[in-house]
């Protein structure tokens, strides 16, 4: 079986989940849903194949550190995979507007991403701005969040001048980008810097010739995901291992 074929990489994929129930984790409140309980099911790996990560986003998982997850809530499923195909994306007016406000950011594409005391205080910063203390600061966690990664990682630094203002960590997939986290200085607002380095990294996979970016998880009426749907067209995955435009049109 040739796993480089989608549909052969697809079959693996279905198979193996059709076999092996998979571990679930235990309840616990929904960050998205106030009044939803999440629970996911997932595995850990050492050693996750592009290609096999690849087929496993377009059955609606995700990657943190060296686990792969995927919501199996008792009564929502509402969290599903939003992408972007990147050689159909136009900005909008106001996008335009972001990536003007940012021309004087130089982005640094790093192929084995590391964790430095500069980015680590970045990270702490907008963790503490943004999470309010419901996430870890310490060193040893964001390595095992981040920079612990089974499969092919790569990381981008933006500065102005010497100074570092976003860190995007993405996985690298056949013919896509998976974006994973990004963290950024919570003291310039008016770049939009979440913003910014979403559509830098788009215009990457443009001048890459890659099919995809994969944004996460996409929820309709949770206001920390409605962005998410403003990079258009983009296509969000159904429970049937599918997807539909933005607009409820099939997408091959």
């Amino acid at each position: 079986m040739n796993h480089t074929d989608p549909q052969s990489a697809q079959l693996v994929v279905d198979r193996f989940l059709d076999r092996h129930p998979l571990p679930v984790s235990d309840p616990h409140p929904c960050p998205y849903r106030s009044d939803q309980i999440m629970v996911n099911e997932g595995f850990a790996s050492t050693d996750m194949p592009a290609w096999l990560y690849r087929q496993l986003l377009d059955r609606n998982f995700r990657r943190s550190g060296r686990s792969f997850y995927r919501p199996n809530c008792p009564t929502c499923d509402a969290c599903r995979q939003i992408r972007v195909p990147a050689r159909t994306f136009r900005m909008s007016s106001s996008q335009r507007r972001v990536w003007r406000r940012n021309a004087d950011v130089t982005v640094c594409v790093r192929r084995h991403p590391t964790v430095t005391d500069e980015k680590w205080s970045l990270f702490r910063r907008y963790v503490r701005d943004r999470h309010d203390d419901t996430m870890s600061t310490e060193h040893e966690d964001m390595v095992d969040f981040l920079y612990d990664s089974p499969t092919r990682t790569i990381e981008f630094e933006y500065r102005h001048n010497e100074r570092l203002l976003a860190v995007s960590i993405v996985d690298r997939c056949p013919d896509a980008l998976s974006s994973v986290y990004v963290y950024f200085d919570p003291d310039l607002p008016a770049r939009s810097l979440g913003h910014f380095t979403a559509l830098w990294e788009i215009a990457y996979c443009q001048r890459m010739n890659y099919d995809h970016y994969y944004l996460g998880y996409h929820i309709e009426d949770a206001p920390k995901m409605a962005y998410k749907s403003r990079y258009r067209p983009c296509e969000l995955l159904t429970n049937r291992a599918t997807w539909l435009n933005a607009d409820g049109v099939s997408s091959a």
